[in-house]
């Protein structure tokens, strides 16, 4: 399991800034988020399930806007606050056979038997 976020001290995260020089994530599908400003997104990443892809996306929008990139791997996390408004949690799923069928893929990809 993979763990990433951004955090931007002086800035909200977005790709657009408003008049004030802030930037805010406004999914426009969600009125919830209206006027909500997003200072910190954390990313779960589940391997086998596209992740990759969407962790490199915001690799790169992280390095383009000059937020802070943080990445964890294994299973111990950092604490996350449940509660912070400010606070946007991504993840992403797969149909589990898709994600096994390309997990056992690429397991074997590498032949491992002469490590065991």
């Amino acid at each position: 399991c993979q763990f990433n976020y951004f955090d931007h001290a002086s800035r909200p995260l977005s790709v657009s800034d408003n008049e004030n020089n802030e930037t805010t994530i406004k999914p426009p599908t969600s009125p919830l988020w209206a006027n909500r400003t997003i200072r910190k997104i954390y990313f779960l990443h589940q391997r086998k399930a596209g992740g990759s892809s969407i962790r490199t996306y915001f690799r790169d929008v992280a390095q383009k806007y000059g937020w802070i990139w943080h990445a964890d791997e294994g299973p111990k996390r950092p604490e996350i606050p449940q509660s912070d408004p400010t606070v946007l949690y991504v993840t992403h799923i797969r149909h589990p056979i898709d994600r096994a069928i390309s997990h056992y893929k690429y397991e074997h990809r590498w032949d491992c038997g002469k490590l065991m």
